[in-house]
């Protein structure tokens, strides 16, 4: 309603104590799109915002993205191997790694 009202992302960021990031990508979330791909534009000539669409989007994308493992968890891969993956020891090689390659730079 904010946004139909031309407020800026600045002050329903604001209002809504959330970053101003998150607005943004409610509002990409949200964004009316034409047949042919053109963004439908509302009366203040900014890109039109439709809660419905971005409520529909947001659950597409979970939908989509899948259950996400749980850390230290034993895993069963595609291949039907067991992995076991300790999220201590694969930060530690990726960050020693990674102090390693710039120490040598």
């Amino acid at each position: 309603m904010m946004w139909k009202e031309n407020a800026s992302t600045v002050k329903i960021a604001a209002e809504l104590g959330i970053s101003q990031c998150t607005v943004y990508t409610e509002l990409k979330r949200g964004r009316c799109v034409r047949a042919g791909g053109d963004v439908e534009l509302d009366k203040n000539f900014r890109p039109a915002y439709s809660a419905e669409r971005g409520q529909t989007v947001y659950q597409m994308n979970l939908r989509n993205r899948g259950r996400r493992p749980k850390r230290g968890v034993e895993q069963k891969g595609a291949d039907g191997v067991i992995l076991s993956i300790s999220v201590d020891t694969f930060n530690s090689k990726i960050c020693g790694t990674y102090a390693a390659a710039s120490r040598a730079a």
